[in-house]
């Protein structure tokens, strides 16, 4: 790690440790080699193997004139964490927030995206046949047909029929449904609230030929209506939001018919220190996916109706992390066409840290990634 303006640098990691060394690597404090995830998976390590320490380690005397410093320091802290945590708050998604902040990530524009997506489009996790390999540079060809395998994985897990009804809450780019189309001939709704995911999606359905099929629409998911035989949401339900989430899975109750099935892609937070995360803010949540959230799987299970019950689940996020340094190197290959798009040096570098923190709390298991099927009784 090289800290290029100690100052700043400091100042930032002073008022907030965790979202202070995003800001500084965004402020182009400090920079890491050969990249930011390697020095990312140390500190995360560290941190780990230092909490555990801390529980057998004795605190010493300190003076006065310490302990005055301590807690005013402690004291703006928890004002600097308080003012975070009611940003992100103000950002809870409601039907009319939800579209804002939907706007805020999904439409910066499908030029950007297309940049370090791979060809289907598909921002989720992928399915590597060798999760955690070390990614020294983008292969496009290699990440297409890992989203490919991981479509193909949730498709077998819903088990299409032709005569299948399919709702997907949260379509993206229609990746899922032009393939889960084209591997059963079912009927597809997919729904969206990015204007630039709707606009592209729907210029991929009638390339491929699916217009009779597959129906994409703007459209929040709380205001869906009739029955389908399957559901299915990938990575959706971290723009639902804590206090949302009963009545995210009643939505999905209520739209399957008797005998139907659902399948989710979750990134989820592990239970032990899931009532913090509520009630905390973080470099993600206030700069990448505002009014994002990431539920546990205890989270989900206390939310589901009566009528839903778990079926099978994967855990799959090692895969997310070496999905995430495909994005981050193809990022950083395509940086004069980012900025030649009119997106400044300090959006790059955020991007560049965003794919970089997540990249190595995958790695390090501090969050996961799950597939699961949900059958309704």
């Amino acid at each position: 790690m090289f800290i290029d303006n100690p100052i700043h640098f400091c100042w930032l990691m002073m008022l907030d440790e965790k979202m202070g060394l995003g800001e500084a690597y965004m402020a182009g404090d400090w920079r890491a080699e050969p990249n930011p995830t390697e020095f990312l998976k140390l500190l995360i390590r560290a941190k780990k193997e230092t909490a555990v320490g801390k529980k057998h380690t004795k605190k010493g005397n300190r003076t006065f004139t310490a302990v005055a410093a301590a807690i005013a320091l402690d004291v703006l802290r928890r004002a600097v964490a308080i003012y975070t945590y009611i940003q992100h708050r103000i950002r809870d998604n409601t039907m009319k927030q939800s579209a804002k902040n939907i706007e805020e990530h999904y439409d910066l524009g499908n030029d950007m995206f297309e940049l370090f997506l791979d060809k289907t489009m598909t921002y989720s996790c992928a399915l590597w046949e060798e999760p955690g390999h070390h990614v020294k540079k983008v292969d496009f060809e290699e990440l297409e047909k890992a989203q490919l395998r991981k479509i193909d994985a949730l498709i077998d897990m819903l088990d299409l029929k032709e005569t299948d009804s399919v709702l997907e809450i949260g379509c993206g780019w229609g990746a899922f449904a032009i393939r889960g189309v084209q591997r059963s001939g079912c009927k597809w709704t997919g729904l969206t609230i990015s204007h630039e995911q709707l606009a592209l999606g729907k210029e991929r359905v009638k390339a491929a030929g699916l217009e009779d099929k597959i129906d994409l629409k703007y459209q929040d998911y709380r205001l869906a209506e009739g029955q389908y035989t399957r559901v299915i949401s990938v990575e959706m339900i971290e723009a639902v939001g804590h206090a949302f989430l009963p009545q995210y899975f009643q939505i999905i109750s209520d739209r399957l018919a008797p005998g139907g099935k659902a399948v989710l892609q979750a990134i989820t937070c592990p239970d032990a220190y899931y009532a913090k995360y509520c009630k905390s803010s973080d470099f993600i949540k206030k700069y990448i996916f505002p009014g994002g959230h990431m539920p546990s799987l205890g989270a989900i299970n206390a939310a589901l109706p009566s009528d839903l019950q778990f079926g099978e689940k994967r855990h799959i996020g090692r895969h997310y992390a070496t999905t995430l340094d495909h994005w981050y190197s193809a990022w950083m290959v395509c940086e004069k066409d980012i900025l030649a798009l009119g997106y400044s040096e300090t959006f790059h570098r955020r991007w560049q840290y965003y794919f970089c923190l997540c990249s190595s709390l995958f790695a390090n298991d501090h969050i996961d990634t799950v597939q699961f099927v949900l059958n309704k009784c």
